[in-house]
């Protein structure tokens, strides 16, 4: 739409996504034993060989900038019921929260919402509130968790970077600037750790867009931005801190549910890694409004990709009983051509995939002499007798690696769960 480690052991404090009982209700900060993200990067240092994380950085300066402006959650809420969003040029200043605090915000964990939907019409993205009052109703239960907190950012491509005019008018030379500047921020916003993403998966009834000039109503899922933000958002951050409001339409809806209840009926699927390779793939099978921002999209992927890959150090894939069965072997033959990049990576949590098969893991399998640093995989208990679970121990055990045993004080190792 852009037109730390817990000290006890980890099968079972770094379940959370497999725990409804261990949903946060406050930031991750605040909760070291909820602490365990999806994945886990080397410290920001630069490293020999090893690029540095530059995602946060640029997200981070960007923001100083005031260029690109992060929302008052306060502000939204207090919108009322009829409000339509603006474009960034169009708000006032109250609209938003100051560049100092924008990075403050940033720089804690659930302080500041990333907003991840499909733009409603070609000119406005979402011409009659559909979206807005969306947003609203989530904010009021996000800001009941962070109570310690006198506001929140949020991010919404519409209002936090210049838009082309209701009329059609492009952006003046300094606004393309500046817009440009903040797309190549987008995907540390989507995919930092401490940001928490909220997918708008649903659609309005046709009929509320009648009238509506040059309507969109493509599923999100076959739109070409929201794919990109849904893979760097799956990528990095915590179970908790990506929400599809979609699937939590119902509870979001109940004034009385609280945020802990939206989170287990929003917790969907998450995409298993994308390489660059097939990122442009998947996107020549999406929509887009603008035909040249397939290519855009492409290229910021391959960035962030690039920069984030070869300094992970835990994947966390564990999913949640509430949202399915799981990844099955299409799934698992898609994270295994692309885990050699994962160089550096210790630990692959995939518990609770119930639909893989023998045979998505007979293609992890055959990546294991690719990922010498790999010290503790957690796969589903039912593949573990199967043919190849016993051959995929016997792998792993031939390469000198160990067997879970918390009872024999190893938090490390191959453990069937």
């Amino acid at each position: 739409p852009m037109g730390a480690n817990c000290s006890a052991c980890a099968t079972s404090c770094a379940e959370e996504e497999s725990c409804e009982e261990m949903m946060p209700i406050v930031p991750l900060s605040h909760r070291s034993e909820l602490s365990t993200p999806v994945a886990v990067l080397r410290k920001d240092e630069a490293q020999p060989g090893k690029p540095r994380m530059l995602q946060r950085e640029r997200a981070r300066d960007i923001l100083a900038s005031g260029n690109v402006r992060l929302l008052s959650a306060v502000w939204l809420i207090a919108q009322d019921s009829a409000y339509v969003v603006q474009r960034m040029q169009d708000l006032p200043a109250e609209a938003f929260v100051g560049p100092e605090r924008a990075v403050n915000l940033f720089d804690q964990d659930f302080a500041v919402v990333v907003v991840s939907y499909g733009w409603l019409s070609r000119r406005h993205p979402d011409p009659t509130g559909f979206h807005t009052r969306t947003i609203q109703k989530y904010l009021k239960k996000h800001k009941a968790v962070v109570t310690y907190l006198d506001d929140c950012g949020v991010f919404w491509d519409f209002a936090s970077m210049p838009q082309a005019g209701p009329d059609g008018a492009a952006r003046t030379e300094q606004e393309q600037l500046v817009f440009d500047a903040g797309v190549g921020a987008v995907a540390s916003l989507y995919s930092d750790k401490k940001t928490a993403v909220v997918q708008l998966t649903r659609m309005p009834p046709e009929a509320q867009l009648l009238g509506v000039l040059e309507s969109n109503l493509t599923p999100y899922k076959m739109r070409g931005w929201c794919f990109f933000e849904a893979a760097v958002a799956g990528l990095l951050k915590h179970a908790t801190m990506l929400l599809d409001l979609g699937l939590g339409a119902e509870v979001l809806e109940r004034e009385a549910a609280s945020w802990r209840d939206l989170w287990k009926a929003s917790a969907g699927e998450r995409l298993p890694p994308v390489s660059p390779e097939d990122m442009a793939v998947e996107l020549k099978r999406r929509r887009f409004s603008y035909s040249g921002d397939a290519e855009l999209v492409a290229k910021e992927y391959g960035r962030f990709f690039s920069d984030a890959s070869p300094q992970v150090e835990m994947l966390f894939f564990g999913h949640a009983p509430s949202a399915g069965p799981g990844w099955g072997d299409v799934e698992l033959s898609q994270l295994a051509r692309v885990l050699p990049a994962f160089g550096s990576c210790k630990w692959l949590n995939l518990r609770g995939n119930h639909a893989l098969g023998e045979g998505g893991l007979a293609q992890l399998r055959a990546q294991l002499p690719r990922l010498p640093a790999l010290s503790t995989v957690l796969l589903p208990e039912a593949l573990r007798d199967t043919p190849e679970g016993l051959a995929f121990q016997a792998e792993w055990l031939a390469a000198g690696k160990r067997m879970y045993d918390t009872e024999g004080g190893m938090h490390e190792g191959l453990a069937w769960a």
